[in-house]
Protein backbone atom coordinates (compact mmCIF):
# COMPACT_ATOMS: atom_id res chain seq x y z
CA UNK A 1 0.00 0.00 0.00
CA UNK A 2 1.21 3.50 -0.82
CA UNK A 3 1.86 5.87 2.05
CA UNK A 4 -0.28 8.70 0.57
CA UNK A 5 -3.27 6.37 0.29
CA UNK A 6 -2.75 5.20 3.88
CA UNK A 7 -2.65 8.78 5.20
CA UNK A 8 -5.93 9.63 3.37
CA UNK A 9 -7.61 6.55 4.87
CA UNK A 10 -6.42 7.54 8.37
CA UNK A 11 -7.88 11.05 7.98
CA UNK A 12 -11.25 9.65 6.90
CA UNK A 13 -11.22 7.11 9.75
CA UNK A 14 -10.63 9.82 12.36
CA UNK A 15 -13.28 12.21 11.08
CA UNK A 16 -15.93 9.48 10.78
CA UNK A 17 -15.09 7.59 13.99
CA UNK A 18 -14.91 10.58 16.38
CA UNK A 19 -17.40 12.99 14.84
CA UNK A 20 -20.04 12.14 17.49
CA UNK A 21 -17.87 13.71 20.25
CA UNK A 22 -15.42 16.06 18.55
CA UNK A 23 -15.59 18.62 15.74
CA UNK A 24 -12.54 19.30 13.63
CA UNK A 25 -10.74 22.62 13.90
CA UNK A 26 -8.12 21.55 11.36
CA UNK A 27 -7.63 18.51 9.19
CA UNK A 28 -5.65 15.69 10.87
CA UNK A 29 -1.97 16.33 10.30
CA UNK A 30 0.24 13.41 9.23
CA UNK A 31 3.48 13.54 11.18
CA UNK A 32 5.14 10.40 9.83
CA UNK A 33 4.15 7.64 7.41
CA UNK A 34 7.49 6.22 6.37
CA UNK A 35 7.32 2.96 8.32
CA UNK A 36 5.95 0.24 6.02
CA UNK A 37 6.53 -3.35 4.96
CA UNK A 38 4.63 -3.15 1.70
CA UNK A 39 1.24 -4.43 2.90
CA UNK A 40 1.04 -2.40 6.13
CA UNK A 41 1.79 1.24 6.79
CA UNK A 42 2.20 2.89 10.21
CA UNK A 43 0.88 6.46 10.18
CA UNK A 44 1.60 8.89 13.05
CA UNK A 45 -0.98 11.68 13.19
CA UNK A 46 -2.19 14.68 15.22
CA UNK A 47 -5.68 16.22 15.23
CA UNK A 48 -6.82 19.57 16.60
CA UNK A 49 -10.52 19.51 17.57
CA UNK A 50 -13.06 20.71 20.15
CA UNK A 51 -15.21 18.70 22.55
CA UNK A 52 -18.81 19.20 21.37
CA UNK A 53 -20.51 15.85 22.10
CA UNK A 54 -20.88 13.21 24.82
CA UNK A 55 -17.63 11.28 25.28
CA UNK A 56 -17.17 8.49 27.86
CA UNK A 57 -19.94 9.97 30.01
CA UNK A 58 -18.42 13.49 29.90
CA UNK A 59 -20.77 16.24 28.80
CA UNK A 60 -19.43 18.64 26.16
CA UNK A 61 -17.87 21.88 27.40
CA UNK A 62 -16.38 23.16 24.14
CA UNK A 63 -12.76 22.67 25.15
CA UNK A 64 -10.13 22.68 22.43
CA UNK A 65 -7.67 19.83 22.52
CA UNK A 66 -5.13 17.90 20.48
CA UNK A 67 -5.47 14.14 19.96
CA UNK A 68 -2.36 12.17 19.02
CA UNK A 69 -1.91 8.60 17.94
CA UNK A 70 -0.61 6.00 15.53
CA UNK A 71 -2.74 3.96 13.11
CA UNK A 72 -1.50 0.86 11.30
CA UNK A 73 -3.29 0.44 7.99
CA UNK A 74 -3.48 -2.97 6.31
CA UNK A 75 -4.31 -2.91 2.59
CA UNK A 76 -6.66 -5.87 3.04
CA UNK A 77 -5.73 -7.89 -0.03
CA UNK A 78 -7.43 -11.00 1.41
CA UNK A 79 -10.68 -9.37 2.62
CA UNK A 80 -10.84 -6.61 -0.03
CA UNK A 81 -11.13 -3.68 2.46
CA UNK A 82 -8.38 -2.05 4.52
CA UNK A 83 -8.28 -2.64 8.28
CA UNK A 84 -7.11 -0.24 10.98
CA UNK A 85 -5.24 -0.85 14.22
CA UNK A 86 -5.49 2.34 16.29
CA UNK A 87 -3.21 3.38 19.18
CA UNK A 88 -4.45 6.67 20.64
CA UNK A 89 -3.05 8.60 23.61
CA UNK A 90 -6.34 8.65 25.56
CA UNK A 91 -4.63 9.64 28.82
CA UNK A 92 -3.65 13.02 27.38
CA UNK A 93 -7.18 13.41 25.97
CA UNK A 94 -8.75 12.83 29.39
CA UNK A 95 -6.24 15.17 31.01
CA UNK A 96 -7.08 17.92 28.50
CA UNK A 97 -10.78 17.37 29.27
CA UNK A 98 -10.13 18.01 32.97
CA UNK A 99 -9.96 14.44 34.31
CA UNK A 100 -6.21 14.64 35.16
CA UNK A 101 -5.65 10.98 34.32
CA UNK A 102 -2.24 9.50 33.63
CA UNK A 103 -2.10 5.93 32.33
CA UNK A 104 1.55 6.10 31.25
CA UNK A 105 3.84 4.98 34.11
CA UNK A 106 7.46 5.96 33.72
CA UNK A 107 10.44 3.60 33.97
CA UNK A 108 11.42 5.06 37.35
CA UNK A 109 8.00 4.42 38.88
CA UNK A 110 8.06 0.88 37.50
CA UNK A 111 11.46 0.24 39.12
CA UNK A 112 10.31 1.62 42.47
CA UNK A 113 7.18 -0.54 42.35
CA UNK A 114 9.24 -3.64 41.59
CA UNK A 115 11.58 -2.94 44.52
CA UNK A 116 8.61 -2.51 46.85
CA UNK A 117 7.12 -5.80 45.66
CA UNK A 118 10.40 -7.65 46.24
CA UNK A 119 10.68 -6.24 49.78
CA UNK A 120 7.12 -7.24 50.57
CA UNK A 121 7.73 -10.78 49.29
CA UNK A 122 10.89 -11.14 51.41
CA UNK A 123 9.07 -9.93 54.50
CA UNK A 124 6.21 -12.37 53.90
CA UNK A 125 8.69 -15.26 53.48
CA UNK A 126 10.50 -14.36 56.73
CA UNK A 127 7.24 -14.16 58.65
CA UNK A 128 6.17 -17.55 57.31
CA UNK A 129 9.46 -19.11 58.45
CA UNK A 130 9.14 -17.64 61.95
CA UNK A 131 5.55 -18.83 62.24
CA UNK A 132 6.53 -22.37 61.14
CA UNK A 133 9.38 -22.58 63.69
CA UNK A 134 7.14 -21.71 66.62
CA UNK A 135 5.29 -24.53 68.44
CA UNK A 136 1.54 -24.56 68.04
CA UNK A 137 -0.33 -22.63 70.66
CA UNK A 138 -2.80 -24.36 72.92
CA UNK A 139 -6.30 -23.21 72.61
CA UNK A 140 -7.64 -21.55 75.73
CA UNK A 141 -10.75 -23.01 77.19
CA UNK A 142 -13.60 -20.64 77.28
CA UNK A 143 -14.55 -19.65 80.82
CA UNK A 144 -18.04 -20.69 81.89
CA UNK A 145 -20.54 -17.95 81.82
CA UNK A 146 -21.56 -16.65 85.23
CA UNK A 147 -25.24 -16.55 85.96
CA UNK A 148 -26.09 -13.21 87.42
CA UNK A 149 -28.95 -13.27 89.95
CA UNK A 150 -30.57 -9.92 90.26
CA UNK A 151 -31.84 -8.98 93.70
CA UNK A 152 -35.23 -7.43 94.03
CA UNK A 153 -35.10 -3.84 95.06
CA UNK A 154 -36.39 -3.12 98.55
CA UNK A 155 -39.58 -1.04 98.63
CA UNK A 156 -39.21 2.57 99.60
CA UNK A 157 -40.23 3.72 103.09
CA UNK A 158 -42.77 6.17 101.80
CA UNK A 159 -44.61 3.56 99.80
CA UNK A 160 -44.77 1.16 102.76
CA UNK A 161 -46.11 3.92 105.02
CA UNK A 162 -48.84 4.78 102.53
CA UNK A 163 -49.80 1.13 102.20
CA UNK A 164 -50.04 0.79 105.98
CA UNK A 165 -52.30 3.82 106.32
CA UNK A 166 -54.61 2.61 103.54
CA UNK A 167 -54.81 -0.84 105.12
CA UNK A 168 -55.58 0.64 108.55
CA UNK A 169 -58.34 2.78 107.06
CA UNK A 170 -59.90 -0.23 105.39
CA UNK A 171 -59.85 -2.28 108.60
CA UNK A 172 -61.41 0.54 110.64
CA UNK A 173 -64.19 0.98 108.07
CA UNK A 174 -64.93 -2.76 108.11
CA UNK A 175 -64.99 -2.79 111.88
CA UNK A 176 -67.39 0.16 111.99
CA UNK A 177 -69.79 -1.57 109.60
CA UNK A 178 -69.77 -4.77 111.67
CA UNK A 179 -70.35 -2.86 114.92
CA UNK A 180 -73.22 -0.94 113.36
CA UNK A 181 -74.93 -4.19 112.38
CA UNK A 182 -74.56 -5.73 115.86
CA UNK A 183 -75.46 -2.58 117.90
CA UNK A 184 -79.06 -2.24 119.35
CA UNK A 185 -81.42 0.30 117.76
CA UNK A 186 -81.32 3.80 119.17
CA UNK A 187 -84.17 5.62 121.02
CA UNK A 188 -85.25 7.60 117.96
CA UNK A 189 -85.77 4.44 115.95
CA UNK A 190 -87.83 2.77 118.79
CA UNK A 191 -90.02 5.88 119.17
CA UNK A 192 -90.72 5.92 115.46
CA UNK A 193 -91.68 2.26 115.54
CA UNK A 194 -94.08 2.88 118.47
CA UNK A 195 -95.82 5.74 116.68
CA UNK A 196 -96.28 3.65 113.59
CA UNK A 197 -97.79 0.81 115.69
CA UNK A 198 -100.23 3.19 117.47
CA UNK A 199 -101.35 4.69 114.17
CA UNK A 200 -102.04 1.24 112.78
CA UNK A 201 -104.17 0.24 115.85
CA UNK A 202 -106.12 3.53 115.63
CA UNK A 203 -106.90 2.91 111.99
CA UNK A 204 -108.10 -0.60 112.79
CA UNK A 205 -110.40 0.68 115.58
CA UNK A 206 -111.94 3.28 113.30
CA UNK A 207 -112.60 0.64 110.64
CA UNK A 208 -114.31 -1.63 113.24
CA UNK A 209 -116.55 1.24 114.46
CA UNK A 210 -117.63 1.97 110.88
CA UNK A 211 -118.54 -1.66 110.28
CA UNK A 212 -120.69 -1.76 113.44
CA UNK A 213 -122.43 1.42 112.48
CA UNK A 214 -123.31 0.07 109.05
CA UNK A 215 -124.64 -3.18 110.51
CA UNK A 216 -126.94 -1.38 112.97
CA UNK A 217 -128.22 0.89 110.25
CA UNK A 218 -129.18 -2.10 108.07
CA UNK A 219 -131.16 -3.68 110.92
Amino acid sequence: MKTDRASELVREDLLVGLKHAFTSLQEPAILDNGLTNGARVAVQWEWQCSHTGLFQGLKPKGRNLVIRGITIVDDGEKEGEPTFSRYIDWSSVMEQLGMFANFRPTVETDAVALEALEKARKQDAERAQVAASRPPRRKKRAAPKKTVVRKKAAPAKKRTAVKRTTAAKKTTAVKKRAAAKKAPPTKKKTAAKKTTAKSKTAVKKKAAVKKRATRTARR
